[in-house]
């Protein structure tokens, strides 16, 4: 088999600098562009991000006061049945208390997952072998 050389004429080299002429102030502009759209982006997460904090604690404080509520309607019934304030603290302190350490392990096993384990994993894992070279 012989192989062919092939020429090349004037018209495809004219063709391929004039696509690449196009194509790089295109590309330029694509990524200007991607960038402000990355900046506004950025932008509208901090804005939604910081709008998640306000409701957060809106939340928080809701929650507060309707356990509070509970708390003393809980204690005015209490009352009303004859208890005397020493039994009825005797009763809410250790509700507080368990309620307290229910959620400190529900808290502990969330806090588990913000330090990325697998990441670290697998980073642990190429610094390994990265000395082991």
């Amino acid at each position: 088999m012989t192989k062919r050389k092939r020429k090349f004429n004037l018209k495809e080299i004219s063709r391929a600098i004039f696509g690449s002429v196009v194509i790089i102030p295109t590309l330029i502009s694509l990524t200007g562009k991607l960038i402000k759209l990355i900046g506004e982006e950025t932008h509208i997460a901090i804005r939604s991000f910081i709008n998640v904090i306000i409701v957060a604690i809106v939340v928080v404080i809701l929650v507060t006061s309707t356990w509070g509520l509970l708390l003393a309607l809980l204690g005015s019934y209490l009352i009303s049945i004859g208890w005397s304030l020493t039994n009825i603290l005797f009763l809410l302190i250790p509700i507080n208390i368990v309620m307290l350490i229910v959620f400190l392990i529900i808290l502990a096993n969330l806090k588990k997952k913000l330090f990325f384990p697998d990441s670290t994993k697998v980073l642990s894992q190429a610094i390994s072998v990265y000395k082991e070279l």
